[in-house]
């Protein structure tokens, strides 16, 4: 499995003809000193080109975590007792899987974001997580792979834009992008969002 930094690019289909159902996870460390409170939630924007979004439930995350295509479940996102980490390098606390061959074809960038659970009201910073990690792995075979950790990289932000899947004509790739903020899930749901404006709660940490 493969280590990737930012700015890197990566084949995630060319020459792989057994991936077309991926799993994205995330996890951290659990450790001794560990505030009880602190969480962080992993979500995908479903895009064009441009990785922009118009329809709201394109936003994959732990408030709407199904998107329904040809088959059932085409992404499908899950939390800790639902996630599968047996046999792998990483141990995951969320994960969202994506049938990458089945999306409709609108949707031409998969944005990978994820955020520290409501960083204002509880006060907690990405700084304060130990052990951040991303990994792509193969879910029929368990094939890991790429991974990225982000251990010690941000300190003050509160949210993170961790890359983005893309089409290049029949293939998938990914880049790493690394971008840190200051905000939560609907923070960045405002950075994708082209549609209309949404009523108050609609994305929110609850």
């Amino acid at each position: 499995m493969e280590e990737i930094i930012k700015g890197q690019k990566v084949d995630i289909t060319k020459n792989r003809p057994n991936v077309s159902d991926i799993v994205i996870g995330v996890g951290w460390k659990l450790g001794k000193n560990y505030p009880a409170d602190l969480t962080f939630d992993l979500a995908l924007i479903l895009g064009d080109e441009k990785g922009n979004f118009d329809d709201p439930k394109d936003f994959v995350y732990y408030g709407n975590p199904i998107i329904m295509g040809r088959r059932e479940e085409t992404v499908l996102h899950k939390a800790v007792d639902e996630v599968y980490t047996e046999g792998l390098r990483f141990d995951d606390l969320e994960q969202i899987k994506v049938s990458l061959y089945e999306l409709p074809e609108y949707i031409r960038c998969l944005t990978v974001v994820g955020s520290i659970y409501e960083p204002t009201k509880l006060g907690h910073k990405l700084g304060e997580i130990e052990g951040l990690h991303l990994h792509i792995f193969n879910e029929h075979t368990n094939e890991e792979l790429f991974y990225s950790l982000m251990d010690n990289y941000f300190q003050l932000e509160t949210c993170i834009t961790f890359g983005r899947f893309y089409r290049m004509e029949s293939e998938w790739k990914f880049e790493m992008l690394q971008e840190g903020f200051m905000g939560d899930l609907g923070t960045l749901f405002g950075v994708y969002y082209n549609g209309e404006k949404l009523k108050e709660g609609d994305v929110k940490d609850e």
